[in-house]
């Protein structure tokens, strides 16, 4: 009879070991995913807003940031260098006592000199500071596709015309065929397969056409800060 509740002690502590050597290791394969999964800043914009006070605040009703105004968004990779509201930034992720936005700006376009002190980005909250569309800020898992009524400007790394899917830093698109204003008046813009053409005028509401600006689709090499920018309509 001992040797039998021996057997089965020695059995037990087996299974045991087992049990937990496999959890442990599932437990690592877990943490080791989590931290190495793509995190993205994600910029949603939306219609200037055209009433704003001009002490601009963060808006409570969130009104100036309703689905109806949304006019386009952007997708930033965290710890490299892009272009935000014509800035040089870098975006980074702080985890302590909390999840932190964090964006430094700089003065030149490989992001070596900083502009100034890096700053708190609020998440989830409608930015209507009045000298800029308003945004509104999040971090996502994943890009969503660009919708069949935009065009979409890619900057990326690595060989020209290579593959910007994989070696981008930020994707950005603007719906097209909408009256979209802005600070400095309003755009309306058409794209095809070659170009992509932007009626502008300084009047909000797409009044008195006053000029065009035009850019082609395809890439671009070595632009802004050394990287490649490609533009598109539609979706790819």
């Amino acid at each position: 009879m001992h040797l039998i509740s021996h057997s089965l002690d020695s059995s037990i502590q087996k299974n045991s070991g087992r049990v937990f050597k496999c959890l442990t290791t599932l437990l690592n394969a877990t943490i080791a995913l989590t931290l190495a999964k793509q995190q993205y800043i994600n910029v949603r914009t939306f219609q200037y807003d055209i009433n704003c006070n001009g002490s601009g605040s963060l808006s409570d009703s969130y009104e100036a940031c309703a689905p109806s105004l949304f006019i386009g968004e952007a997708f930033y990779k965290v710890g490299v260098c892009v272009s935000f509201n014509g800035l040089p930034t870098i975006f980074t992720i702080q985890n302590t006592e909390g999840v932190f936005i964090i964006d430094t700006t700089y003065q030149d376009f490989t992001c070596k000199i900083p502009l100034q002190y890096p700053s708190v980005v609020p998440q989830e909250e409608c930015i209507n500071i009045c000298s800029a569309n308003p945004t509104v800020v999040s971090i996502v898992d994943e890009i969503v596709k660009s919708p069949a009524n935009s065009y979409t400007e890619v900057s990326y790394a690595g060989s020209c015309n290579g593959n910007w899917k994989s070696n981008f830093n930020a994707i950005e698109y603007t719906l097209t065929n909408t009256c979209v204003n802005n600070p400095d008046g309003s755009t309306f813009t058409k794209c095809n397969s070659t170009d992509i053409v932007s009626k502008v005028t300084t009047f909000y509401e797409c009044h008195l056409w006053e000029g065009t600006a035009d850019s082609q689709t395809g890439a671009d090499c070595g632009t802004e800060g050394g990287f490649n920018t490609f533009r598109f309509c539609g979706n790819q």
